[in-house]
């Protein structure tokens, strides 16, 4: 799994592109729930987030990476 993060929100994605992302973080909840929302996102879409940066915001939402 890879993370991206796109206006604020991190996302989940299991594949080469970002066009497909496949869970969203959801800070109500504290964890990961599939995404439903449209695709295929555009190439520009999203931006890679290190996975020790993504883990440290989901401590930091209370959540368990």
């Amino acid at each position: 799994m890879r993370y991206v993060e796109n206006e604020g929100a991190l996302y989940r994605i299991a594949g080469p592109s970002n066009a497909f992302p496949n869970e969203v973080w959801s800070p109500g909840e504290k964890k990961f729930v599939p995404y439903e929302g449209d695709v295929p996102k555009p190439v520009s879409w999203g931006q890679d987030v290190p996975k020790e940066e993504a883990e440290s915001f989901i401590q930091e939402c209370g959540g368990q990476p």
